[in-house]
């Protein structure tokens, strides 16, 4: 809870009293037949603010809706059948720490809230805060040097890194996590991320080939078609008329 505790105030530069992890991996589930999600790490302060925390290393250009769609089913667990006063909705903050840069401007946090887009001085005050946290940062304004060091952490926590590091909190962190990584109770677990990781980042590869091969061909039918308007004007066509013969063709 300590760490628990260190990781969000550093994340979020707040400071919290205490913080209790709610239940590893906690799931959520919806009605039959609709998904559920089964949260990284789900945790609620003395406020009983909740957080949810999650760690995405490839970007499979959905994290936005991932993040609607735990808000709103975070929301719907902590509403009940019969419970009809929404002000008992919490605050609800979601993290989402991703090893790449989501919108390419280099920041090491993005922070969003519901403000008005005629005014951005007026907020929708409906409490929740959604923070893409960016491992591959650049531009270090607005955040404290720890943050940027834990992110780098993040990224890599080899021997190079750790050496360099001057936060004593996540020199911490990585006394705590040593042990549990050479475990052979838990080592089968690291090497299962590993191989998510691997084959995420497989699946990624496989898809952009065949993007590649599909605007290949693309390509290559628009050459096609232009070749044959090319040689069907010699005889004097009409526009018109060689658009509705390559169409009768195709």
């Amino acid at each position: 809870e300590e760490i628990l505790k260190g990781l969000l105030e550093r994340m979020l530069d707040i400071k919290i009293n205490h913080v209790e992890l709610k239940q590893p991996q906690h799931t959520i589930s919806n009605e039959p037949n609709f998904r559920s999600v089964r949260l990284d790490a789900f945790l609620e302060d003395d406020e009983h603010t909740l957080y949810n925390i999650e760690v995405q290393v490839v970007n499979k250009g959905n994290i936005p809706k991932r993040i609607r769609f735990n808000q709103s089913l975070i929301d719907r667990e902590q509403m009940p059948s019969g419970e009809y006063d929404y002000s008992k909705l919490p605050k609800t903050i979601i993290v989402f720490v991703c090893d790449f840069d989501l919108f390419d401007k280099g920041l090491y946090r993005y922070t969003f809230k519901n403000i008005c887009m005629e005014d951005s001085s007026v907020e929708l005050g409906d409490e929740t805060v959604k923070v893409i946290l960016n491992t591959k940062g650049k531009d270090s304004r607005g955040v404290k040097p720890e943050l940027v060091e834990l992110l780098r952490y993040f990224h890599s926590s080899n021997a190079d890194t750790v050496n360099n590091l001057s936060s004593q909190f996540i020199k911490k962190l990585d006394k705590m996590l040593e042990p549990i990584k050479n475990s052979p109770e838990f080592g089968g677990d690291f090497m299962s991320l590993d191989e998510k990781i691997y084959n995420e980042k497989k699946e990624s590869e496989e898809i952009g080939r065949r993007e590649g091969r599909q605007e290949g061909r693309q390509e290559g039918e628009q050459k096609e078609r232009q070749r044959t308007i090319e040689t069907m004007r010699s005889p004097g066509f009409s526009e018109e008329q060689i658009n509705a013969i390559y169409s009768q063709c195709r």
